[in-house]
């Protein structure tokens, strides 16, 4: 489990690697306005609550902000994690709430359970379909809308990795990472994948244009008709599940003195291949031999002419 996450005033308001907070106006951070006492709560815990970052002049807008999540795996399990709390006995912030994608809905000050209040924390879980998760964030005032304004104490995400034998549906994305003990279900459909990496498989479907494989992945393909052809970057390869008939399919070895160094097939098979397929090469000097555990990359030997 890999822990990734903010809190005490970690400069949400502006966009960063991992993170992008979008406030319909300005956001401001705030370090110690929202403090409070309580003798049962860490130190740490305190620390975190009396910290946030919020919108600024302007922020009675009724525009939802937006919390994206970056750098995310696809095929991964995310759990996140958002506190919200203002402890101040003001009439305008006593009874402020936020609703998070509509799902769940967190309450600033929580009197009815804690006193003092110790605002409130929402927790989920995610499968990612995408590097980019967005959730929005809508704040509500329970007796004056004129006083909304969304605030975020804390944040913590953790990726949770891949849960053994996750089945993913998925949509058209630019990249996709299959890690290994996952399968994308293609749904029947035809799907363009963009570059796809890690060590999983997928299924069920037409790949659209070119299938492209990053430097040392190992992608298994099941049931997967490939409408164009195949880009094996780097250290990577293709198995078939089954076999496969690869009339026409065109595999382009990107680095071939990579594939031949792997001394592993760089198009395999746990069945038969059947068919020609067509090659070309990044660089000269190599060549494909079919073998039973399917096509090997194999470095061309100089011819030595001996005259007598």
């Amino acid at each position: 489990m890999t822990f990734r996450g903010y809190y005490r005033n970690k400069a949400l308001t502006s966009s960063n690697d991992d993170i992008g907070l979008v406030f319909p106006s300005a956001g401001n951070d705030n370090a110690s306005a929202f403090a409070i006492t309580d003798g049962d709560m860490s130190a740490g815990y305190l620390l975190m609550l009396q910290s946030a970052t919020y919108p600024g002049s302007g922020s009675s807008d009724s525009t939802p902000s937006t919390l994206t999540l970056k750098r995310l795996v696809s095929g991964h399990r995310y759990l996140v994690q958002i506190w919200a709390h203002d402890g101040r006995s003001s009439t305008t912030t006593s009874d402020r709430y936020m609703d998070l994608d509509g799902a769940a809905r967190l309450e600033y000050r929580n009197e009815g359970v804690f006193s003092p209040a110790r605002g409130d924390v929402a927790t989920g879980i995610f499968t990612a379909t995408a590097a980019t998760k967005t959730i929005s964030m809508l704040s509500g005032h329970h007796s004056d809308l004129a006083n909304r304004c969304v605030q975020m104490n804390g944040l913590q995400v953790r990726d949770l990795g891949v849960a053994e034998g996750l089945t993913i549906l998925v949509e058209d994305v630019p990249a996709w990472h299959v890690a290994a003990g996952a399968t994308v279900d293609l749904d029947g459909a035809a799907r363009s994948l963009g570059v796809v990496s890690g060590e999983g498989v997928i299924t069920n479907g037409t790949v659209t244009g070119t299938l492209a494989l990053a430097d040392g992945s190992a992608v298994t393909l099941a049931a997967v008709t490939l409408s164009s052809g195949v880009t094996l970057n780097g250290a990577s390869s293709v198995t078939f599940a089954g076999g496969a008939d690869l009339s026409g399919t065109v595999f382009h070895l990107a680095d071939p003195a990579a594939l031949a160094e792997m001394g592993r097939p760089a198009i395999a098979t746990d069945g038969t291949l059947t068919g020609t397929p067509e090659f070309t090469f990044g660089r000269s000097g190599y060549a494909v031999k079919l073998t039973e555990e399917g096509y090997v990359v194999k470095k061309i030997r100089g011819l030595v002419i001996s005259f007598h």
